[in-house]
């Protein structure tokens, strides 16, 4: 829509300077040329429709198309009538702007969200491109995603299951840490690929890390 916008942005700024000009018949011709350009483009049509059903501009705010166009035929004088769909016109082209615009940001914040990736702690949740995948409360795998993910410039590392046995508070470490760590993270990465998400975990026996395609 980005080029869309640009269009109308520069349709209106020489319909705005041909009306400071006051030159009805340049005006005729640009008012007919905008309203052409919206007909064509069925995206604006739905905007359009969504904009009169919450009530944002009227219904009767497209003019007359013959009637625009026979401005040409009569005298080069600025009418209260033309006038007035002046400024009809200048609502209808902020409101399109701004929905779009607000088109725009709705669908990069979705998309930023579902490339979001975090651990809700307070309610056991690993979020992973918009699914939510329930974990067991304070069970192994719980901790051992509340430590990856507990600091956000430390997720994309090689976490030894020693330090992530240490973090949790396991007292005195012993082998057997390595070994629950490692059942802990390959439990969570079996139930990630039935979910959809194969791979999300790259180990070893003594270490585990994300694997960095799903932090791209």
């Amino acid at each position: 829509m980005e080029e869309t916008t640009n269009v109308l942005e520069r349709k209106w700024k020489l319909i705005k300077h041909t009306f400071d000009y006051a030159d009805r018949v340049g005006l005729a011709e640009l008012f007919a040329d905008y309203l052409d350009f919206i007909k064509d483009k069925p995206e604006l049509g739905g905007i359009i429709d969504n904009l009169q059903g919450r009530g944002l501009i009227p219904k009767d705010i497209f003019l007359d198309w013959d009637g625009v166009r026979s401005w040409k035929k009569e005298e080069s004088v600025l009418s209260d009538a033309i006038r007035d769909n002046f400024h009809q016109l200048h609502k209808l082209h902020t409101c399109l702007i701004n929905e779009i615009y607000a088109i725009s940001v709705e669908k990069n914040e979705s998309k930023n969200e579902t490339k979001k990736i975090f651990f809700d702690q307070e309610r056991s949740r690993l979020h992973i491109r918009g699914k939510k995948i329930k974990i067991q409360k304070f069970s192994d795998q719980y901790h051992a995603l509340r430590i990856i993910f507990c600091e956000p410039n430390e997720t994309s590392k090689e976490w030894f299951f020693s330090e992530i046995a240490e973090r949790a508070g396991d007292g005195t470490l012993t082998v057997n840490h390595n070994k629950k760590y490692y059942n802990a993270t390959y439990q969570i990465r079996k139930k990630l690929a039935m979910e959809g998400f194969p791979e999300f975990f790259v180990s070893t026996r003594q270490s585990v890390k994300i694997n960095l395609s799903y932090l791209s």
